[in-house]
């Protein structure tokens, strides 16, 4: 009997890691799929746009007034998996642009899950 409980233990301590694992490997890989379609919606946007890039990134979302959506079905800024708004900037003259999350820290730096990641031209 007490055999049995310590396997029932090991099970559940074991599947209990293995999600653990895969949640924060999934948390760690969203910005990263979420920022490859930020920076493309940016770049259809100046495709169609003589080349200038948006000022923000509400221009890129689905206003529903028969301008294009180049981020079809958000009617708000998209939102890092720790619930704040991608962050976008232009660079100096418009020349090209900068789309970033700090991670789930919230601050700028740190490792891993924390880690800053962005996408830039």
């Amino acid at each position: 009997m007490l055999g049995a409980v310590a396997i029932s233990c090991c099970a559940l301590a074991a599947e209990w890691i293995r999600t653990e694992r895969y949640s924060f490997r999934c948390t760690y890989d969203i910005p990263k799929s979420d920022l490859r379609a930020l920076s493309e919606a940016i770049e259809e946007y100046a495709a169609d746009h003589e080349g200038k890039y948006p000022r923000d990134l509400y221009a890129l979302l689905d206003h529903g007034v028969g301008l294009p959506a180049y981020l079809p079905n958000y009617t708000t800024v998209p939102k890092d998996p720790w619930k704040r708004p991608y962050r976008y900037e232009l660079k100096a003259g418009g020349r090209g642009w900068r789309v970033w999350t700090l991670g789930s820290d919230g601050w700028v730096g740190g490792e891993d899950d924390a880690g800053d990641r962005s996408l830039e031209k």
